[in-house]
């Protein structure tokens, strides 16, 4: 039985300048444990260098148990409010090393397993804002730019999963946008919200073949109030009935059927909450 322990640190240095400015930077490190692995079918023979024919076809090894992963993640920053508090914005840059990500690949037998994948980095900034537009109105935004890649060979994941390489599922780019207002009606306070949220292209495999995910937009709506203990909102997800992948399930076409994950449709609900 394989045993595996660690330790996890973290360091953040910050400077206040002002009550309403604050800049730091931090280093925090990540660990998870590993886990078995999936059965072989009698089928998947390795040959005599215990080497199996994988999908993309390379020999790869399969692990007894996938081994544990680790993270290193480096955060500079900073937090300010200005015009009395009617704007408040924060924004950071930041790298993460991952070291042992696990990823699951195909064997030719027709089973997948989980192996090590070796090493990869997400660089990016991100930038979130809150503006007071006039008392009862306020504006949210978001947005952030990434890039994660692979910093090392990956061969046994396909031709295309080399150092530089695009991680699967990983857009460049995400924004999202809020507009919420509140009034109030024969004394129920009410609020209507609007939000949009855009999701950058990616794709399922490294070699960046065949239908991507992402890219689209979507539109959510909520218009609900309170009226002493009781409260209800009435929303509206997918307002625009968008419809577009957000998984391709690039494994499954190595056997000559596909699989995807859509958006789900225009969804109208109620939410009602009482307070005891």
């Amino acid at each position: 039985m394989n045993e595996d322990s660690s330790s996890n640190f973290k360091a953040n240095l910050s400077y206040t300048p002002s009550d309403d400015f604050l800049i730091y930077g931090q280093w925090a490190e990540g660990f998870r444990l590993g886990a078995p692995q999936s059965l072989l079918t009698p089928s998947c023979v390795a040959d005599s260098n215990g080497l199996y024919d994988s999908i993309s076809g390379t020999k790869i090894p399969v692990p007894g148990s996938v081994s544990p992963d680790e993270l290193e993640n480096f955060e500079m920053g900073l937090k300010t409010r200005i015009a009395d508090d009617r704007i408040s914005l924060n924004a950071s840059i930041y790298r993460i090393n991952w070291d042992g990500m696990p990823v699951q690949t195909g064997l030719a037998c027709g089973v997948s397993v989980i192996v090590n994948a070796g090493e990869s980095k997400s660089e990016g900034v991100e930038i979130e804002s809150r503006v007071l537009l006039a008392d009862n109105l306020k504006l949210d935004l978001s947005a952030s730019y990434s890039e994660a890649t692979l910093t090392q060979d990956a061969p046994g994941l396909g031709a295309g999963a080399v150092n530089g390489a695009d991680l699967p599922g990983s857009a460049d780019f995400n924004f999202s946008l809020g507009l919420e207002y509140d009034f109030s009606v024969k004394g129920i306070e009410a609020f209507a919200r609007l939000d949009y949220s855009y999701v950058g292209e990616y794709f399922s495999n490294f070699t960046e073949i065949g239908q991507n995910a992402g890219d689209y937009g979507l539109v959510n709506l909520k218009i609900g109030g309170a009226l002493e203990d009781v409260s209800a909102d009435v929303f509206i997800n997918n307002l625009l009935n968008t419809d577009d992948y957000t998984w391709i399930e690039s494994f499954s076409s190595q056997f000559g059927f596909s699989r995807a994950y859509q958006l789900r449709p225009r969804t109208i609900g109620i939410n009602l909450a009482y307070q005891f």
